[in-house]
Formats: C-alpha cells, structure tokens, sequence
C-alpha cells in the first residue's frame, strides 16, 4: 500500500513540504526499469517521499546513499549552523524506522558508504532520477554528479536540492557544470534544481 501524504508528513524531515512533494511528482514519472538514487539520507523521509511517489508511479526502486557513522571526514551541509553530527548512529537507525514505519522497506534500498565510492561501485540498472543532496560544497557537489554521472540514463533527471543563496556551493556547482555543456540549464521548483544531463561535458577531472 502506497503511504499517504498525511502518514509521509509525520516523518521528521529538514526538506519543506513542498519540495518533499514535488520529489514525489518527479519520482512519479521514473520508469520501472530504472533506478532512482539519493545522495545523502539523513533520516530518510525524502527517500520515503520519493519512493512513495515511484510507487504510485511506475513502481521504480529507491537507493538512498549516504556514509552515516562510517569513519571518516565529514563536512556539514549548513543547516542548523553546521551542528548536526551526520555521523550520529541514532541517526541511520531512525532513517530505517522512518522507512519502515510507512511501509516502505521493500521499496528503498540503504546503501552505507560514501557517495562517490557508491559511483565508482554501482553495479544497479541505468538511473532516472539521481536526487544530489549530500555535501553542498562547490567541489563535493560537482564531484557527486561526476562519480554518477556515467549511470545516467539519457532521459535522466538530475535534481540538486538547496539551490539558493543559503547554499551557495551548490549554485555554483550546478551553473559550471551548465557551462561546461554537462546539464541544462534548472527549472526551478522552489529550493530544487531540475535538470538533465547532456552527454557532452567538457569538464575535466580535478
């Protein structure tokens, strides 16, 4: 049974409302023989959101990526003034209630590891929808969509969350890459930046 709106509100999440819904729309819209990818889960509702709307869809898998209490350096995203502690194994723990709590376990696959190692290691179909919403750093932005970039099916969806000036790392990673020749240019809907790859990009490795 596909959760509703009312039961995903209850999750405790930081992306607003309204974006978290329009996740849902464009998971929505993901055909069933790709995947959809999350980078970086937090506590897991927009996973929630986004495979709730999959499977009112085309019926789509979730993989939602992030290192949790893995060792190693992390940076914070910004929110909160930067003192939530990611690495918090409370957090991962309730991530995967969240998901249960709504039903969703069977639809939404964690992955513990770091992002890029996670590109460098997929093995999963082509994706649809690759959600970038991890280090919002320029470089970590950018290095994101490159460790992904080659699994993008060509109809994909890049959609980077925190586009705004709160986040100015990831403005300026979305508009290099657009001027690179690597996405169009985003249509926004509100914080979240929707764009597509072009197969073409002329960045070169850093």
């Amino acid at each position: 049974m596909i959760p509703s709106f009312e039961k995903l509100d209850q999750l405790k999440s930081f992306t607003p409302r309204a974006e978290r819904e329009h996740l849902y729309y464009l998971a929505n819209q993901v055909d069933a023989d790709l995947a959809i990818v999350e980078l970086g889960t937090y506590r897991g509702a927009s996973a929630c959101w986004l495979a709730a709307g999959a499977q009112s869809g085309y019926g789509a898998h979730v993989w939602t990526v992030d290192p949790h209490d893995l060792p190693g350096r992390r940076r914070p995203t910004g929110r909160n003034g930067g003192q939530t502690d990611y690495t918090d194994p409370r957090i991962r723990r309730h991530a995967r209630h969240q998901i249960a709590s709504v039903g969703l376990t069977d639809h939404i696959t964690m992955v513990r590891e770091f992002s890029t190692i996670a590109g460098e290691q997929w093995q999963g179909p082509k994706v649809g929808l690759l959600f970038i919403d991890g280090d919002h750093r320029q470089h970590a932005a950018r290095r994101d969509f490159r460790a992904w970039e080659r699994h993008l099916h060509r109809d994909a969806l890049v959609v980077w969350d925190d586009h705004a000036d709160t986040h100015p790392g990831v403005v300026k990673a979305v508009a290099a890459l657009v001027d690179k020749g690597a996405i169009t240019s985003p249509e926004m809907l509100g914080r979240l930046a929707v764009t597509r790859p072009l197969g073409r990009r002329k960045e070169t490795a850093q």
